[in-house]
């Protein structure tokens, strides 16, 4: 069975892969007989030659039957080798599963940002997706109104609304500026919004200069 196993893939090649692999092996350790098997293998149809098939597959079985003690030791070795390889493989495909197993797809929004926010998040984009660049320097720039506390405290007396008053003259123009600018909001608290303006690698984006126009625009 060993040496019948170590002849049989290149037997097959020389047979074009035509036939059966089962009835091969069986006939080659002598467990068909030549008037057994030529009625089956006469059934198939990829078959052209069945005298050249039968021809190839005596000379190898009795190359088995007549083969020296050297090479027989060489066909055990490659059947050993194979073996070896096979097991091998099977454990390295096992660790493939079993890491693949560890690994979660997301295709939620929500999940996306909260793994991003935990930096468990492994991104792999294409060159062509467009990666955001690497981010190199940044400019904070923070707007607030003097004596808010006294106005806030005049406009309660008056009756008015401080958060309407300062949503209208202050935050609203600023939101229309943030685009413009390519500025981002980072805080905004009462009276006090601060923003910011990201300088990213490779690209000149003059975050210095576009916060002096922010600021001279309207802060």
């Amino acid at each position: 069975m060993v040496f019948a196993s170590a002849l049989l893939p290149d037997l097959l090649r020389s047979l074009g892969r035509k036939g059966a692999l089962r009835l091969v092996y069986e006939y080659l350790l002598g467990g068909r007989s030549k008037k057994e098997l030529i009625p089956i293998l006469q059934q198939f149809k990829d078959i052209s030659d069945l005298d050249l098939y039968v021809q190839r597959m005596n000379a190898v079985r009795k190359e088995i039957k007549h083969a020296d003690t050297a090479q027989r030791r060489s066909w055990l070795i490659k059947v050993v080798e194979g073996y070896a390889s096979l097991r091998r493989d099977l454990k390295l495909s096992w660790e493939m599963y079993r890491a693949l197993d560890l690994i979660r797809l997301l295709d939620k929004p929500k999940e996306l940002t909260l793994s991003r926010a935990n930096d468990l998040l492994q991104e792999f984009s294409l060159q062509e997706e467009g990666q955001t660049p690497e981010v190199k320097g940044h400019v904070i720039l923070k707007a607030d109104l003097r004596g808010s506390t006294e106005l806030t405290a005049s406009m309660l007396r008056e009756g008015l609304n401080p958060a309407s008053y300062f949503s209208q003259n202050l935050f609203d123009p600023i939101n229309s500026l943030l685009q413009k600018y390519g500025a981002e909001k980072v805080f905004v608290e009462g009276d006090a919004v601060i923003l910011m303006i990201l300088e990213h690698a490779n690209l000149p984006t003059q975050a210095v200069a576009r916060a002096c126009g922010l600021a001279c625009s309207r802060l």
